[in-house]
């Protein structure tokens, strides 16, 4: 509507977790005094709200770590947090985190490396030495934190119409997946075949639209899965509601 139109603020990903591997997110951002990186990271460090948490989105990220800095300088952005990112004696934890920021900040064109850093405060309250992150800087070095199926978009509570726009990244067996859209009552709106450029160990992009017949609108779930070679049942599946509009 016309609030919706007159909302301002920059659409930017954010990526929180889903069972443990990143998910994207969407928020809109302010970046008439702040550029879209640093805004995108503080929306990040806000955490995923209530729609995303009912959803299964979760964020390792500590409420309480701030953004001291972040520069940019051929294609490796810089970013430097307060210490409360570094979490005690936790690998896992920690490259979690560490996915979450690289993620984010990955999405801007003339960022494919970040090198994250923690500055602690000294006794009287001001800046003290900075310590280097040692762990992945690129997407690619978290395939691991990466699900089979990843989807860029829509993301949780998008409004979406027919025909429905699906993009992102998967490596499924012999890149294949499904696509289901159920109504509010998980019957069947509409099934779609689709295929990655690559899969079976190579990751592949998608970028997939399809029509979802007939009048219903309202509350949908989008459910994307691998289905089984064995017995067809659904492997790695990621839902999202979203609300269908005519």
């Amino acid at each position: 509507g016309e609030e919706e139109r007159s909302r301002p603020g920059r659409p930017v990903s954010v990526y929180f977790l889903r069972d443990g591997r990143v998910a994207a997110a969407r928020r809109a951002v302010d970046t008439a005094t702040v550029r879209a990186p640093s805004a995108a990271l503080l929306a990040l460090l806000e955490g995923p709200n209530e729609d995303e948490r009912s959803a299964g989105l979760s964020s390792a990220l500590p409420a309480d770590a701030e953004l001291i800095d972040l520069a940019t300088r051929r294609g490796t952005t810089r970013v430097r947090l307060s210490p409360e990112f570094l979490p005690a004696n936790d690998r896992r934890l920690l490259r979690r985190r560490i996915a979450q920021v690289v993620y984010t900040l990955t999405q801007f064109p003339g960022v494919s490396r970040v090198r994250l850093e923690v500055q602690s405060t000294n006794a009287q309250g001001g800046l003290g030495r900075v310590h280097r992150i040692q762990g992945a800087e690129t997407r690619r070095e978290l395939e691991q934190l990466t699900p089979v199926i990843f989807l860029e978009s829509p993301v949780v509570g998008d409004r979406v119409q027919s025909p429905i726009h699906l993009r992102g990244t998967a490596n499924t067996f012999e890149a294949n997946f499904t696509i289901r859209v159920l109504d509010r009552d998980g019957r069947m709106l509409r099934e779609h075949f689709a295929t990655a450029t690559s899969g079976t160990g190579t990751r592949g992009t998608f970028d997939v639209r399809f029509p979802v017949p007939g009048d219903y609108e309202g509350p949908i779930e989008l459910l994307v899965f691998e289905p089984s070679a064995a017995d067809g049942s659904e492997l790695f599946p990621v839902r999202v509601p979203l609300t269908l509009v005519r």
